[in-house]
């Protein structure tokens, strides 16, 4: 009788916690499903507004905005902002030293 009740105690016990993990489970797929999409309508944001911003585009339509018109436009290469810019170099005797301390 005793043995049989804890049976009946561990088959509920598991049964529940099949249940809840299943139930996670489900969690876990919408959320990444959610993540899927939120990164997909972020990746078309970057593409429209980065064709928006292209130089060649601004120049282009930079009459019509009252501005003057270039005569060319140069792309720059992007630069990391994580490394340290050099040192100026200066004409003369003056030393330059930085202002931050690391």
């Amino acid at each position: 009788m005793r043995a049989a009740a804890v049976g009946t105690v561990a088959l509920f016990v598991v049964l529940v916690g099949n249940t809840y993990s299943a139930q996670r489970q489900v969690q876990l797929h919408q959320m990444q499903t959610q993540l899927l999409q939120a990164q997909s309508a972020y990746a078309e944001q970057v593409a429209t507004l980065t064709n928006v911003a292209d130089p060649a585009r601004v120049a282009s339509r930079a009459g019509s905005l009252h501005l003057v018109v270039p005569s060319s436009v140069s792309q720059i290469a992007p630069v990391s902002l994580d490394t340290p810019l050099p040192l100026p170099k200066l004409a003369g005797n003056d030393v330059v030293t930085t202002r931050t301390y690391q």
